[in-house]
């Protein structure tokens, strides 16, 4: 509590704003934790049922499994039927409504990232405005607690930017890379769903 009275309003902005982040960053990791598992094992057992032309087998498989690549590959498979044109339409669909839904707050969370240190910035160049405006005045008690608190702004709003800006970016960093992975992934798999579909049509 002494550090955020010290820090000033700005220290107060800084941990409304990284609360803020924390929030989005735990709601994206509960929502995209299922969504972007991959499982070699599983794509091979759907490979493997769609080339011996078993789509059922495969259909189950799918709504057996949790997760963005398991939600494309099953509406494929029920939409085969219609015609590979629609399916790889209603596909093409799928992964771009679910790549909108994997990146969702990425942005405001990127950008809470970027703003704290600036935050920080800001509270050290009004800490030191102070410690300025304190030089300006006679010497005495008053002058020396006017100067410390200013000093004591300036490095406490400094650290406090920093401090909670490096984890949120990190963490950033982690999450985009494992959702560009996935998208990937869902793009090759349904890329070889599409072969092997393609094939089965050509066989009939």
């Amino acid at each position: 509590m002494s550090i955020l009275l010290s820090g000033g309003w700005v220290v107060g902005a800084i941990f409304a704003l990284s609360l803020l982040a924390w929030s989005l960053i735990i709601n994206r990791l509960v929502s995209i934790g299922p969504e972007t598992k991959v499982s070699g094992k599983w794509e091979q057992s759907i490979f493997n049922s769609l080339a011996q032309r078993d789509t059922q087998t495969a259909a189950v498989l799918c709504r057996q499994r949790s997760g963005a690549i398991a939600k494309i590959v099953a509406a494929s498979l029920t939409m085969h039927t219609a015609g590979l044109d629609l399916t790889k339409k209603r596909a093409t669909e799928l992964v771009r409504q679910e790549t909108v839904y994997l990146w969702r707050h990425f942005k405001l969370i990127a950008i809470i990232g970027a703003v704290l240190p600036l935050l920080g910035l800001l509270g050290t160049i009004l800490g030191i405005t102070v410690t300025l405006s304190a030089l300006t005045l006679s010497p005495g008690a008053e002058t020396s607690a006017a100067m410390a608190g200013g000093i004591s702004q300036a490095l406490i709003t400094t650290q406090a930017g920093l401090v909670t800006a490096l984890p949120i970016v990190l963490i950033h960093g982690w999450m985009s890379s494992r959702v560009r992975f996935c998208i990937s992934e869902s793009t090759r798999v349904i890329k070889r769903v599409e072969v092997l579909l393609r094939m089965e049509e050509h066989r009939v």
